[in-house]
């Protein structure tokens, strides 16, 4: 897939690796105000639980944060998963796009 490639070779797809095995991964996304959007969050399901998701977001946060002053998080709000994780960390929610 070429958008992927293109996105890994731009640092738009963040990796969180234990023994060289993809545990789990999420991808910026560039918008028109400078901010980007941390999408596609993923942890493997059988990786759950084990903090690295909380360590990738962190991470990943943190950076933009460090350069940009803020950061966004687009999320499934149908994933009960994903809901709980960011209730966890505390996530604020700022806005809702009606689907």
């Amino acid at each position: 897939m070429p958008s992927v490639q293109s996105q890994i070779f731009n640092d738009k797809i963040w990796v969180l690796k234990k023994d060289s095995e993809l545990k789990c991964f999420c991808s910026l996304i560039d918008t028109e105000v400078v901010i980007p959007i941390v999408g596609s969050f993923l942890t493997y399901r059988n990786e759950r639980g084990n903090g690295y998701g909380t360590q990738l977001l962190s991470k990943v946060s943190n950076e933009i944060v460090k350069e940009l002053g803020e950061v966004w998080l687009m999320s499934d709000k149908n994933s009960p998963d994903l809901t709980q994780f960011l209730l966890k960390l505390d996530i604020n929610q700022y806005m809702r796009l009606k689907t």
